[in-house]
This record gives structure tokens, C-alpha cells and sequence, in this order.
């Protein structure tokens, strides 16, 4: 029977991206030092190496008429490539564990190994909203960030506390590893370096670390300008070469997002105080009033200048001119259309093209 069994389930936005692929880039090495396979069966051939396609029987957001395999059909593939490859340790790694809210659907989990790890890194929640915005927007996303935040509050997916207390009823307190994701601390290779003790693996200089960020998050005049876009409409190639410049952007220019305003980031922990003292009280040591950073380093939107669009399309034309010609082609025709039954659609075409042209 395999020894432990880590369970990686995110949560989303927390370097996940990262870990999965540092954990292929990393296969044999882990298998062949360490004893720990993280296996093929499961992940999306084409993605970035989430174990998506393990969880998707038990997971909220699994396809209306799912007829895949069951999720203890499932454990069972997973289990045999274990053997097969003589593995004394299960590694998995896949967010959408986070969502499930009735864990009992997991319970054929608990047979795959004798002892099992559970490993989830947290974010505050003001980061964490702004980088679910984020990424809402490159996924198409046309709505405010407020729209958001109703989503995560109503779904419960900002309440720490209540999610790790699940987990430790679930697989018991002793067994799950919490972990604070800090972006100012993570930039290098921490993350990598955390994980990997949480793997209860000693870090030295044999691992690979990716050279490019994954899925990067988009600063504040690329998610605006993306959102934009989204409603305005572009052919799926667009999107792509969008998002991939957008990204770059979002790197080069060095914003840090700064979505929200100061008293916005308040309201917003003020609303999961008592939920993340008891966080930190509990699951986190050394915590005993909040574990997560203070908000003294971080952006406040209303201190940033704001140059709407305008340096995003100055970055895409420099960078990327035939890009730059067919979004303004794009905003041009909607423009000249003069559509009056979608006002939506027109002032967004408005707003972009008005931020081509420096506004002082």
C-alpha cells in the first residue's frame, strides 16, 4: 500500500499553476529520489499539469451530463500507476478540491494510501479577490469586481477558517498543512522551496524551476483594457495573442494590480477578521492575531496614477504592431457601426478608443 499520500488542493490564485508544472518539470526526480509519483492519469494532457480530469467526478464545476468515470473508478487508475511504477508516496495537486463542500464524495481518497497529507495555501482575501478578478477577465469575464467578490462571499469561499475546519474533521487536524501564500515573498523560488518541505523533502540544488511565470496575473490597466475588449468582442486567435501580450505588460511594467481602494481592502478584512484570528490561532503558528501580511506594502488604487488605457495600447503597438492594427480595426468597426441597440458595447468601443490618445 503507498505509504503517504499529499493531496495538494490549492487554493486557487496561490502559485498553483506554478507547483503543478514545477511538479512535471520534476517528475523523475521525485519519482526516482524521493519515492513520490505524480501521476499522468488525471491531468489534462494539454494543460499545465492539474490533476483536473482525477477530481472532476466529485467537483462543482464538472460539466452538466458528466459520464466519466466515477471518482472511485478514479482512485483506483491512480492507484495502479502507483504500483506499477513502484512508488512509495501519492502526490496530487488540483483546486478544485477546495470547492467541494460535501467531503464524505471524497471518501474513496482515504483508501489510497495509510497516511494522507493534506496541503492548502491561503491568500488574503483582498489579493485573493483581485487575482480571481483577474483571472475571471482573461477568461472573458465582462462584470466589476464587486460582482465578484458577491460570488466568492455567497459561495463561501473567503472564509479560511470554516474550510480548514472541514478539512481536519475530514482527513484530522494533524494531517493538514496550511500555508500562507504572500506574493511579496513568493517571487523567486520560495514557493518551489516551501512545497517541497511540505513534501517533507529537504530543498537542495537538484530540482528544475521553470524560467517563465505561469498564468501570470494582469495589473490594473490590463484587466480594464482585457475587460473592455470582452465586451466589445474579438475572434478567439485575438484573444489568445491578447492575453499573452497583456501578461508581458503586466510584468514589464512592474503594477502589482491595485484594484482596490484602501478602505475597500478594510472592508473586506474587516469582514473575515474573526474568521482569520481563529485562522491563525489554530492552523497557523506563531499567528495569534492575523497570519496573513499587513496591508502597509500594499497598492491602493487611489494613489496610483491612472492613465486609463493609453499605456497598454502604446505597449501593444510597440511590441506587437499587427496586434495593434487589427484591435483597432476591431474598435473602429463597432465604432462605425454606431449600434444604438447595445450601449454597452459602444461605450466600451468609446472608452478604448479614447485611450489611444494620451488624456491629460
Amino acid at each position: 500500500m503507498i505509504n503517504t499520500l499529499y493531496l495538494h488542493i490549492g487554493i486557487y490564485k496561490t502559485g498553483t499553476s506554478a507547483l503543478q508544472h514545477f511538479c512535471i518539470e520534476n517528475q523523475n526526480i521525485l519519482l526516482n529520489q524521493f519515492g513520490i509519483c505524480y501521476p499522468e492519469f488525471g491531468r489534462n494532457p494539454k494543460g499545465i499539469g492539474a490533476h483536473h480530469y482525477f477530481s472532476m467526478p466529485v467537483s462543482p464545476s464538472r460539466p452538466d451530463g458528466y459520464r466519466g468515470r466515477s471518482f472511485s473508478e478514479n482512485c483506483l487508475c491512480i492507484q495502479e500507476e502507483a504500483i506499477r511504477k513502484e512508488a512509495k508516496h501519492l502526490l496530487i495537486s488540483s483546486e478544485a478540491f477546495c470547492k467541494v463542500s460535501d467531503l464524505s464524495l471524497l471518501a474513496p481518497i482515504l483508501k489510497l494510501a495509510q497516511r494522507i497529507k493534506v496541503i492548502v495555501y491561503l491568500r488574503r482575501q483582498d489579493e485573493f479577490l483581485e487575482a480571481a478578478y483577474s483571472q475571471k477577465v482573461k477568461e472573458g469575464y465582462k462584470g466589476d469586481i464587486q460582482e465578484i467578490e458577491r460570488d466568492l462571499i455567497s459561495n463561501d469561499r473567503l472564509d479560511y477558517y470554516r474550510l480548514c475546519r472541514r478539512w481536519g474533521s475530514f482527513i484530522g487536524e494533524e494531517n493538514l498543512a496550511v500555508r500562507i501564500y504572500d506574493s511579496g515573498r513568493f517571487r523567486s523560488t520560495e514557493l518551489y522551496q516551501d512545497f517541497l518541505r511540505c513534501l517533507d523533502i529537504s530543498v537542495d540544488g537538484r530540482f528544475q524551476v521553470p524560467g517563465n511565470r505561469i498564468n501570470v496575473s494582469l495589473s490594473r490597466e490590463a484587466i480594464e483594457f482585457k475587460r473592455l475588449f470582452n465586451i466589445v468582442g474579438m475572434p478567439e486567435r485575438v484573444d489568445r495573442a491578447l492575453i499573452n501580450i497583456l501578461e508581458h505588460y503586466s510584468m514589464m511594467s512592474g503594477s502589482d494590480g491595485g484594484c482596490l481602494s484602501r478602505p475597500e481592502r478594510v472592508r473586506i478584512l474587516k469582514t473575515f477578521e474573526a474568521s482569520n484570528a481563529k485562522l491563525g490561532k489554530y492552523y497557523v503558528k506563531g499567528s495569534p492575531i492575523s497570519p496573513f501580511p499587513s496591508l502597509e506594502n500594499t497598492p491602493d488604487r487611489n494613489n496610483q496614477e491612472d492613465n486609463g488605457t493609453y499605456s497598454v495600447w502604446q505597449y501593444v503597438k510597440d511590441n506587437n504592431q499587427s496586434l495593434y492594427n487589427e484591435l483597432v480595426r476591431i474598435v473602429g468597426a463597432v465604432l462605425n457601426a454606431q449600434d444604438e441597440k447595445n450601449k454597452q458595447v459602444a461605450a466600451a468601443a468609446h472608452s478604448l478608443w479614447t485611450g489611444t490618445r494620451k488624456q491629460f
